[in-house]
């Protein structure tokens, strides 16, 4: 689609059925080829084009139509923030990417390149953000995995199913860099779905540094943890980046094993004798602190208040003082004036 044909289909008042399928498609087709979508314009195609489905049943049914919708409301749901939090926005996203299957599936197979790397990206972008909600239990296990749905199912026998069951055993396991090799069969689909690999890696380094490292080791250096974290040859997580994942983990509770920082030495202790409280003051504590501030800064207004008054009165005294230094000055000038005036009288005669 060449940008002047794209942005007159944008720019068109003409709300119709077609017109809005029309511009779906086209943000859909830029999206594969390049990444380059404007989501806000995406969103807002996605939610007229809904509105008008919402009245017309027959239309509603058509899986070839519902499936270009569906992947649609995927891409905003990857790609827009949503108020909900980001769980929600990812539950949201593999929803509509399982529509999107379905949809597919009732379409049959048509085996041009096309479709097949269509229903491939489908069906990653599914597997990935289940893998992204897997529940952190021991009760894991016993969770239905994706690949037992019948849709997916039928065509396990397929290297994609293969290559995604690869991808998922190895997050399971908790091995990065087995993680990073299977991960590369998909190297298809990665652009596309850069945000949900990104993030597969970064819980994958997450539940290894909280289940694999910090239960075994009693002290251990950030490097040895780097190395332990890497992903593939290249994918090396920095220091930085490793000093703020073990800060947020205990700042939001999901820390599993408590530890200190030496940051001269940059080693780790883990243990539950490093288990402290993040203020060294209890929360009573912290209140009378407060209340007591409080009372000394309105001791200090009222004393502020008091000395205020003091200068006043103070200063109306002097003020009086030399009003009454001026009229004894004018009382003697005068007095001065007619001892002068009866001199000169004297004089006179």
């Amino acid at each position: 689609v060449d940008e002047s044909t794209f942005k007159e289909l944008e720019d068109t008042t003409n709300n119709s059925f077609e017109v809005l399928l029309l511009q779906l498609q086209c943000h859909i087709f830029n999206y594969l080829q390049s990444c380059i979508v404007s989501f806000d314009n995406l969103q807002k195609c996605v939610t007229c084009l809904e509105e008008k489905l919402s009245g017309s049943l027959s239309l509603s049914q058509q899986p070839r139509l519902m499936s270009v919708l569906h992947f649609g409301k995927s891409l905003v749901s990857l790609h827009k923030e949503s108020y909900q939090g980001y769980y929600k926005k990812i539950l949201s996203c593999r929803e509509e990417f399982w529509g999107c299957l379905r949809n597919l599936e009732e379409i049959g197979n048509v085996k041009t390149s096309g479709n097949v790397y269509f229903k491939n990206l489908t069906l990653t972008g599914f597997i990935l953000t289940s893998i992204i909600l897997l529940k952190d239990t021991e009760e894991e296990e016993e969770d239905i995995t994706p690949f037992e749905l019948e849709q997916i199912k039928i065509i396990e026998h397929t290297d994609i199913v293969q290559d995604l069951k690869s991808v998922y055993s190895d997050f399971k396991a908790l091995d990065l860099r087995q993680l990073a090799s299977s991960m590369y069969k998909l190297h298809a689909f990665q652009m596309q779905l850069k945000p949900l690999v990104d993030k597969v890696y970064q819980l994958a380094r997450v539940k290894k540094l909280w289940n694999n490292i910090a239960p075994l080791f009693t002290c251990i250096s950030l490097h040895d943890i780097q190395e332990e974290l890497k992903i593939g040859d290249d994918k090396r997580v920095s220091r930085d980046d490793l000093l703020t994942e073990l800060m947020k983990s205990i700042m939001n509770g999901t820390a599993k094993v408590y530890f200190k920082l030496d940051l001269t030495l940059d080693l780790v202790y883990f243990g539950d004798e490093y288990k402290r409280s993040l203020v060294h003051c209890t929360k009573e504590d912290y209140v009378k602190d407060i209340a007591l501030e409080k009372d000394l800064k309105r001791t200090r207004q009222r004393r502020s208040r008091r000395t205020l008054s003091t200068q006043g009165v103070a200063n109306g005294l002097l003020q009086q003082q030399i009003q009454s230094q001026q009229q004894l000055l004018h009382h003697s000038s005068q007095h001065s004036s007619q001892q002068q005036d009866i001199a000169t009288r004297a004089a006179k005669e």
